[in-house]
């Protein structure tokens, strides 16, 4: 569980052109004994910005967004394998999954992975490794990958995921 309270604050645009506040509150996660997931913000589509466009609306779901649409997710991943094919009240979450090799997943997106605190390994095909560390950027184009914490902490990871087509 994470020791920080995730707060979400959203701007916009009102009618007359001046930029309003339009909600301030708490986040709350998913939990599960692998991880614990924090849904930011989402969209669907490409948003419309500007006077009179309307308050946004989160969308959280499903959790891999189609082309176009984006995910904000920050994620604490427990020591061991975070395989989180077995967290629940995410959906679509456990799609991406190989029921092969636990942990591993594939997904039609380019996600942007941030570390913020801790240390987690990258693994992508053929056992082919990463350390990540704070201030570790991760770009990943739709690869099939894992995510395992050797260590005896919590890693606390910041993910964009934007929808993609694969070819």
């Amino acid at each position: 569980m994470s020791t920080i309270t995730l707060r979400r604050i959203v701007t916009d645009v009102d009618a007359h052109g001046t930029s309003v506040f339009v909600d301030d509150e708490p986040i709350a996660s998913t939990e599960s004994p692998e991880l614990d997931i924090y849904n930011l913000w989402g969209t669907n589509d490409v948003p419309v910005v500007g006077a009179g466009s309307g308050s946004p609306a989160m969308v959280s779901e499903p959790f891999y967004p189609g082309p176009g649409g984006v995910r904000a997710v920050q994620c604490v991943l427990h020591p061991g394998i975070a395989d989180a094919s077995a967290s629940e009240g995410q959906e679509g979450l456990q799609d991406a999954f190989d029921q092969e090799r636990p942990g591993f997943h594939t997904t039609d997106t380019v996600d942007y992975g941030i570390c913020l605190d801790g240390e987690v390994y990258l693994v992508l095909d053929h056992d082919e490794e990463r350390l990540i560390t704070p201030g570790t950027v991760v770009v990943q184009h739709g690869t099939t990958h894992a995510w395992q914490n050797r260590s005896d902490r919590d890693c606390t990871m910041l993910f964009v995921i934007h929808g993609a087509e694969r070819s």
